[in-house]
């Protein structure tokens, strides 16, 4: 057999018949030729006599079945099972778990997989729960467990890393402390940590997981509600997080004094922040801007806690951002038309390349005219945008919105402004407006969204000065005005334009 062949074929799926009288001593010639092929990536097991031979080597996807279980003795032990050698298990990339299995044996097999990157257990996130009725729990820690797992189908939540543990706290923390064997997870291993719904229990019982690993660089924690945090009281006296590279916080309350912000919070390494729901200006207030110099990539919705911060707010993201040495990426919600805010960005003109300005809003506002804050980017600072950061290729921004009707978009005072962006190539405008209508629908908003940024595509085009986008987005946030004058209802319509559809 070729040794450049990178994965074995098996007969096709139609003839069963071929695949069941292929006699065994052909299957194991096969595996003898394969097992010590470096280049093999995946091994289809379709035979059933498959099963009954050992893993290659080299293998990289193994699927294991009840038989195979048997076959090794995978539930009689920790060790005494061939399966698990380090010589037959290093390589493996890929694994499928059957549901007959019983989970904690799955766990105990993942711990020895050195460089797993794909586990794949059900489709049905239905199924699974009826089949398990813990089976939070159990997914959770046979996916702990596997600590550079990269993709679990059936849970939509977990975005995918390259390396990283992902937990969701489903039950009380008593369970967790009973049932949840953290001391099975390498944490030497771990570089990335999300954790989804953070409660006060969590911070006990992952704490191994975050104090003394320094070779974890990501840490994202997601509070189940507004106003999580890690209490100070179960902060020990000599706990310090590592030097990790990408801060992301949401639904956290940031009330840390000094000491725990100094101590336990290490910002050496930190270049990545985002910030969702977290009290800014508690934020920037505590932390000194010494700490957030070296960032490159900042996000944040600018969360205050009373509508009336929204321009000290502002104030303080600009004081931070002219403090930040070379920024790459910058997304704020903000007063964007706030001049001390584009004056902090005259130092990142050579490095900024993504930019997104939203506009304070408060969608509980009785009249339309209080919901959207005043100050927005208009043409002229859309000029100051260009000169200053000519680099940009992204950019997103709430861009002259109307409160008079979407048909009354009035685009063309900016074309001249946009066209001067000759690197730009994805565009993104965010427009607030409303219809006077008793039923909203958001079918006429999507239509006249498409002639909106289609007909402004080809007046940016025609001018022939700017650059050629690949794509611009128009989002309209659509407020339901019945004749009874009040708006409790919203809903959003997007429409993208490509240039290819010019």
């Amino acid at each position: 057999m070729d040794h450049a062949t990178s994965s074995l074929v098996s007969p096709p799926a139609t003839n069963t018949k071929m695949q069941s009288q292929l006699p065994p001593e052909i299957l194991m010639t096969i595996f003898e030729d394969v097992q010590d092929q470096r280049t093999l990536r995946q091994l289809r097991l379709v035979s059933t006599q498959f099963e009954e031979l050992i893993t290659p080597i080299w293998c990289r996807e193994v699927v294991l079945t009840p038989d195979i279980v048997a076959q090794y003795g995978l539930d009689r032990g920790w060790a005494d099972h061939s399966m698990l050698q380090v010589q037959r298990t290093v390589h493996t990339r890929r694994v499928i778990v059957k549901k007959e299995l019983d989970w904690l044996l799955v766990n105990r097999l993942l711990s020895t997989l050195k460089n797993l990157q794909s586990l794949f257990a059900f489709e049905s996130p239905d199924e699974i729960r009826d089949e398990f009725p813990r089976l939070e729990y159990q997914v959770e820690a046979f996916r702990a467990v596997a600590w550079r797992v990269s993709r679990l189908r059936g849970d939509p939540y977990t975005p995918t890393y390259d390396h990283y543990l992902a937990m969701r706290r489903q039950y009380s923390g008593r369970y967790l402390s009973e049932n949840f064997a953290y001391t099975w997870l390498p944490t030497s291993r771990l570089t990335s940590l999300k954790f989804v719904d953070w409660d006060e229990y969590s911070y006990q019982y992952i704490s191994p997981l975050l104090l003394g690993n320094n070779q974890l660089k990501t840490l994202h924690i997601a509070g189940e509600y507004t106003g999580t945090m890690i209490e100070e009281r179960d902060i020990g006296d000599q706990d310090s997080l590592p030097p990790i590279k990408e801060l992301s916080l949401q639904n956290y309350d940031w009330d840390h004094s000094p000491m725990i912000i100094n101590s336990f919070w290490n910002w050496t390494n930190l270049t990545v922040l985002e910030l969702k729901r977290v009290p800014i200006l508690h934020f920037l207030y505590t932390v000194p801007a010494e700490n957030l110099a070296r960032l490159q990539v900042f996000k944040t919705d600018g969360f205050c806690l009373d509508n009336s911060d929204w321009e000290l707010a502002t104030r303080s993201l600009s004081d931070l951002i002219s403090k930040i040495w070379h920024l790459y990426e910058l997304s704020l919600t903000c007063n964007v038309g706030d001049q001390r805010l584009l004056l902090s960005l005259l130092g990142h003109g050579a490095t900024l390349h993504t930019l997104e300005l939203r506009c304070y809003h408060d969608p509980f506002a009785t009249h339309l005219s209080d919901r959207i804050s005043q100050k927005r980017v208009n043409s002229v600072q859309l000029n100051f945008i260009q000169v200053v950061c000519p680099y940009l290729t992204t950019l997103a921004l709430d861009y002259r919105p109307s409160v008079s009707g979407v048909e009354g978009l009035d685009l063309a005072a900016g074309d001249y402004a946009l066209t001067a962006f000759r690197n730009l190539r994805r565009l993104k405008i965010y427009v607030w407006t409303c219809i006077s209508t008793d039923e909203g629908s958001d079918e006429p908003v999507m239509a006249i969204n498409y002639r909106n940024a289609r007909g402004w595509n080809e007046r940016l085009a025609s001018t022939k000065l700017g650059a050629k986008f690949e794509h611009i987005v128009l989002n309209t946030e659509v407020w339901d005005v019945p004749s009874n004058g009040f708006s409790d209802a919203t809903f959003a319509a997007e429409v993208t334009v490509t240039y290819g559809d010019l």
